[in-house]
């Protein structure tokens, strides 16, 4: 039986990244961290044990999309993703597979695993 995975990220696109940052860091007193992800670096939020990632509409990352809110959430199935999608660059250096997209929900959720188990 394979176990409840863990929320990793949310990934956020915001028109104003930097007064998204002020709010999640400086604000709500969020602790701050920039993290690759694609070819640049976003800052990322930590919220316990998951985290907020900032992206600029039209990032790679985000596959280009310039809709604003949740792109998509970071699922952490260790070492057995449920999935056979490609895989990908993932936040922070990770990789991520995509598992779908549920309908009527504009999340795309995706899988955070250990690389090496996969290769």
């Amino acid at each position: 039986m394979i176990a409840a995975p863990r929320l990793s990220y949310a990934a956020l696109i915001s028109r104003d990244i930097p007064t998204a940052d002020r709010l999640l860091g400086e604000v709500l007193g969020l602790p701050r961290a920039m993290l690759p992800a694609g070819d640049g670096m976003v800052p990322v939020f930590a919220t316990g044990q998951a985290a907020l990632a900032l992206f600029a509409p039209g990032d790679p990352f985000v596959d280009g999309a310039t809709r604003t809110g949740v792109h998509h959430i970071g699922l952490d199935y260790g070492d057995a993703p449920p999935a056979a999608g490609p895989v990908r660059a993932g936040l922070g250096g990770g990789v991520r597979q995509a598992i779908g997209e549920p309908a009527g929900v504009r999340t795309l959720a995706v899988v955070v695993f250990n690389a090496e188990a996969k290769a």
